[in-house]
């Protein structure tokens, strides 16, 4: 790690443990053109008297109507400025915000440098924002996200001369409109681009990955600029789940990037020529190419042991030999085999986001460590033995022109995934069992392609088919989704304008909060398995399923639901939605006892809703508590033993109370219910 970039992260720690260990309070500036490391400029309340004290990292910092202009001629601190003033904050120092400054209203002229977290400005009103002689860095420490963000509407943006992202994770620049005149630009980070921009120079860090929104248009002025791609490629790539092309735009003719890996980017030149690449990676599904020649093919051995996986030292062409070769790219095979470690405990790891076409492991050593924020993988992923994967997202982004008859092929032997999110262009056909510990994510455009799990079984923490047109080929599997629902989010959620095939799907959503939410006209079996749960089932189109099985409280929404068959347990509440009505037309089983009485009723009171059932139909109910339920249909609908017409039902049938049916149905004396002889 370079020794500047060091020091910044341990200054930044201080600073937040220094703001933990202090209490926190508001200071509101109540100067007028004064500055802001006089005391008597500042107080803890608005527009009030002097409170003597300086903003410290752990004050929050509050420009509001009674505050006038300030200038910053030295050193400044503050845990997060709000800027609501209308008036001029110049800086001609360094102002060093651990939080954010949240720029509302006013001006900022800036000729000193900004540090923040984040910088945002979503305001309307009036703005003007003058950096043109002034460095901003955007530094922030995981997990937050490093942001530069600006409504351009109404802002005067006169320009920065150095935009710099630093330190976090990942970081963002999103603007809505467009911002212009920034000279330069340099993502140190993983980072993402929205909105349009133009830019004199933007720079990226070997091995670094830049996203690019598919619905704007970057302009470079001059270059784009990364280092020796032996040490890593830099990567630009439109968003992988959008439909779309991420649009990049050279107004320099001829431009010939160096060390670039690119993905889904529609390039634009003055001349109308295109871009020449033969210095950098088509990386796939890009246009406007001229002199593509990526470098051939590698299959790559791990060697050594423990190490960094942008290390050339730890790559070989042969299994065992001597390292030296330039790092994998999205075009190249990644071996760890026998040769490959030294014992159980050693590690692969990088801050970095990795790349590969396949990945093989067939290593004996089970404890061995691959640690990743994110592996990109083009092709195959083919973990042969058991050991500490350690990935944060593993991500399937296969491309077209490599043609969607070819499959790319997951195989897992045990090993689980912590988060696997599927972007492909290909056919994605699972060989064997797999488990994610988080989130499966499956997002592709394209319609021709599917995701087959070719009956494997799956356990996942959550699954999302989102905004989707990548077929699901569910047939014959058995998916255990154990999160629990989020907000609104529920753990399984597909949303998607998909084929889907779920012959002979078995779902079991086992959370005590968890629910579906489909626009998809079948989902398969489904199976809410938690006794204590409370859950939700939303069709947002009218929604087949041959078995729809509650074991604890139940809420029905949407649009119609058409079911084989329909199970409630003893004790538990059960709604239906006003919109939605219910077919079930094979077997409808309610059964509740004296101590567990079952209740069914609409989501609104007053408001009644409709099942319907054949005469065909099988019905099994009894101590089922009814109320604003409408039947129809064939079926004679006996509410069997124990169950009461508790408000505006009709087209059932509701027995008489009659002990001797009770005492039949319970059988012989015993303790019925707990504490009750």
């Amino acid at each position: 790690m370079r020794i500047d970039r060091l020091l910044r992260i341990l200054s930044l720690l201080f600073l937040l443990c220094l703001s933990l260990g202090i209490s926190a309070q508001d200071l509101f500036w109540i100067g007028n053109n004064g500055n802001w490391n006089d005391a008597t400029n500042w107080s803890t309340t608005s527009g009030g008297p002097a409170d003597g004290t300086v903003p410290t990292i752990a004050n929050d910092v509050i420009f509001d109507n009674n505050s006038g202009p300030c200038a910053i001629m030295n050193d400044a601190v503050a845990r997060s400025i709000l800027h609501d003033n209308g008036q001029e904050i110049r800086i001609d120092a360094t102002l060093t915000v651990s939080g954010t400054y949240t720029f509302e209203n006013g001006s900022i002229r800036n000729e000193g440098t900004i540090i923040a977290a984040a910088i945002i400005s979503d305001s309307t009103i009036d703005r003007d924002f003058d950096s043109t002689d002034g460095t901003i860095r955007i530094s922030a420490l995981a997990p937050e996200v490093g942001t530069f963000a600006f409504n351009s509407t109404n802002l005067t943006f006169d320009g920065i001369d150095s935009l710099i992202f630093q330190d976090a994770d990942l970081s963002r620049l999103s603007t809505t409109g467009t911002l212009e005149n920034i000279n330069y630009v340099e993502f140190r980070t993983d980072g993402e681009i929205f909105g349009d921009h133009e830019f004199d120079v933007l720079q990226l860090a070997n091995t670094k990955t830049l996203f690019l929104d598919n619905t704007s248009t970057q302009r470079i002025l001059d270059e784009i600029v990364t280092g020796d791609p032996c040490n890593g490629h830099a990567t630009i790539s439109g968003f992988l789940n959008q439909p779309d092309l991420a649009d990049l735009f050279f107004t320099i003719s001829n431009f010939q990037p160096e060390g670039f890996n690119f993905r889904r980017i529609r390039f634009e030149t003055s001349n109308g020529f295109g871009i020449d690449l033969r210095d950098s990676i088509d990386g796939g599904e890009n246009e406007n190419v001229r002199n593509a020649t990526n470098p051939d093919p590698r299959v790559l051995f791990w060697v050594g042991g423990t190490g960094e996986w942008y290390d050339s030292a730890n790559w070989s062409r042969t299994s065992g030999g001597p390292g030296g070769e330039c790092v994998p790219t999205s075009q190249d095979d990644v071996v760890f085999d026998e040769n490959s470690f030294n014992s159980n405990l050693d590690v692969v790891s990088s801050a970095s986001s990795a790349f590969c076409n396949n990945i093989t492991y067939t290593a004996p050593q089970n404890g061995v460590t691959i640690r990743l924020p994110r592996i990109f993988i083009s092709n195959d992923l083919l973990l042969e033995n058991i050991f500490n994967w350690d990935i944060e997202n593993a991500i399937l982004s296969g491309d077209r022109e490599a043609g969607a008859s070819q499959q790319q092929m997951v195989t897992t032997s045990g090993n689980t995934l912590r988060n696997l999110r599927i972007y492909s262009e290909r056919n994605v056909e699972l060989l064997d069992d797999l488990s994610v510990q988080f989130d499966i994510t499956i997002s592709g455009f394209s319609s021709s392609v599917n995701f087959i799990t070719d009956g494997n079984d799956i356990t996942t923490g959550r699954f999302f088919a989102l905004n989707n047109s990548m077929g699901l080929d569910l047939r014959g599997s058995y998916i255990l989704v154990t999160g629990s629902m989020i907000d609104t989010e529920q753990p399984l959620t597909i949303n998607t304008s998909a084929i889907i095939s779920v012959e002979n799907t078995q779902w079991e959503l086992s959370a005590q909060s968890t629910g579906f939410e489909t626009n998809e006209s079948e989902i398969g079996s489904v199976w809410f398995s938690d006794p204590q749960g409370n859950v939700t089932a939303i069709g947002r189109v009218p929604l087949s399923s041959p078995n729809l099985r509650f074991s604890g409280d139940g809420l029905i929404l949407g649009d119609d639901f058409i079911l084989d068959s329909l199970i409630f347990s003893p004790g538990k509440t059960y709604q239906i939605d006003v919109n939605n009505n219910i077919t079930v037309n094979s077997y409808f089983e309610s059964l509740g006892d004296v101590c567990q009485p079952i209740f069914f009723t609409s989501f609104q009171s007053g408001m009644q809703e409709e099942i319907f059932m054949p005469a065909a139909a099988t019905l099994a109910m009894s101590f089922t508590i009814i109320a604003n339920l409408r039947a129809v249909g064939g079926n004679d609908f006996d509410a069997g033993i124990g169950s009461v017409d508790l408000l505006d039902n009709t087209g059932w049938s509701f027995r008489d109370p009659n002990a001797e049916d009770v005492n039949r149905f319970l059988g012989e004396d015993q303790v019925v219910c707990n504490d009750t002889e």
